[in-house]
Order: structure tokens, then C-alpha cells, then sequence
């Protein structure tokens, strides 16, 4: 996936990254899978229903501190 390979050869240390459009929540997953240890990913979607959706995919991978405002 050209994420993966941009993230590995570029980011050598801790970042904050933004997913401005999250869902349905692959690549945020993915992202966060090769992210060096120690960084920050947040992951936005203004569609309540793909917001849920995404979540579901945060979880069923093991990501933690899926959350949202309504």
C-alpha cells in the first residue's frame, strides 16, 4: 500500500498524525499498524453512521481509545 511504504520512508520517529477522512477505517488501521511507536493517530469522520463503522474496525484490530462527540 503506498501509505505503508511513504510512512516507512519518511517517518523515522514518534509523529501526531490526522485522518481527515476515516472511514470506513483500512487506512487509519493500517497506518497505525507501521506508525512508530509512541505517535498519535487521530481519526475524523463527520458521517455519524461511517464514524461507527470506523470505530468497529478500531476495535476488532485492538486499537484503542475509539471515541466521539455527538
Amino acid at each position: 500500500m503506498f501509505v505503508e511504504q511513504v510512512l516507512r520512508q519518511y517517518i523515522t520517529g514518534p509523529v501526531k498524525m490526522l485522518d481527515l477522512c476515516a472511514a470506513p477505517g483500512g487506512k487509519s488501521t493500517h497506518a497505525r499498524s507501521v506508525l512508530p511507536e509512541g505517535s498519535l493517530l487521530v481519526a475524523n469522520e463527520v458521517i455519524r453512521k461511517s464514524f461507527a463503522d470506523s470505530c468497529g474496525e478500531f476495535n476488532e484490530v485492538g486499537t484503542s481509545g475509539c471515541g466521539g462527540y455527538q
